[in-house]
């Protein structure tokens, strides 16, 4: 879906150039330049795929059943950035928690509690 919309945008990207009162050959460029990019996000993101995390009691995370054993989560207002190493290379990634469902939420919070998870927020009123 993701993809779609970024195409999208590449298409209405590509109509206001044209659309524009830039002369020809910059507009040209510039539309061709739009659309190209468009492709290129649409591309990558069709081929970034899902990964599925599973958080441990034992504050351990498997990631696609590979076992991370010091992930560093960090909230950030709507956003969890969860990075985690393998072969010596950081890997990041951001998540929008709210498109899981509510049960998942709660164990991810929860989860972040019990395994004392940097937050943008005090845990706990002043």
């Amino acid at each position: 879906m993701l993809a779609g919309c970024l195409l999208g945008l590449g298409v209405l990207g590509t109509a206001s150039v044209a659309l524009s009162a830039l002369e020809r050959t910059p507009s040209v460029l510039l539309s061709i330049a739009a659309m190209a990019r468009a492709l290129q996000l649409a591309w990558r993101e069709l081929g970034s795929g899902h990964a599925v995390f599973c958080f441990r009691a034992d504050g351990s995370l498997e990631i696609d059943a590979i076992r991370v054993d010091a992930p560093h989560i960090v909230l950030k207002g709507p956003l969890t950035w969860i990075t985690w190493w393998v072969d010596g290379r950081a890997r990041r990634w951001a998540a929008w928690p709210d498109v899981v469902d509510a049960p998942t939420r709660r164990e991810l919070r929860l989860w972040c509690i019990g395994h004392r998870v940097t937050a943008d927020t005090p845990a706990v009123a002043r």
